[in-house]
């Protein structure tokens, strides 16, 4: 078991230096033509209503975040990566969503900072 931690434990630090590293590439990197179909999709399934309370794990540079923030959830965002959190909130201030987003953490969905059962949402990237 040890074994398996460790090398979980491997896997974050090279996500997390990887993520640091293409945090201001990032979006042009992952988001090319294949991700606009998935995105329209997301925007399609994912019916939040004003007032929700979502949380997106994983939340990288905000794509989705924002998007559920423009629905006019109140959103609470987390990665491992504190560039990659940068970049999100030059691009919530850039869209004037502020009032939307409720916490941004650097952590880890085997480490939640929040309590059970006070999300409507729970989104994985």
């Amino acid at each position: 078991m040890k074994e398996k931690k460790d090398e979980i434990e491997k896997i974050k630090k090279f996500r997390r230096r990887y993520n640091n590293t293409h945090s201001t590439d990032y979006d042009e990197i992952v988001y090319g033509d294949d991700f606009l179909e998935e995105f329209e999709g997301f925007k399609k399934f994912v019916k939040i209503k004003p007032g929700e309370i979502v949380l997106d794990i994983a939340t990288g540079t905000g794509t989705f975040l924002i998007e559920m923030a423009k629905m006019g959830a109140n959103c609470y965002g987390l990665d491992q990566s504190p560039k990659m959190l940068e970049k999100l909130k030059f691009k919530v201030k850039k869209e004037r969503i502020e009032e939307n987003i409720e916490k941004i953490n650097v952590s880890t969905a085997d480490k939640l900072p929040y309590t059970d059962e006070i999300f409507n949402w729970v989104v994985k990237n």
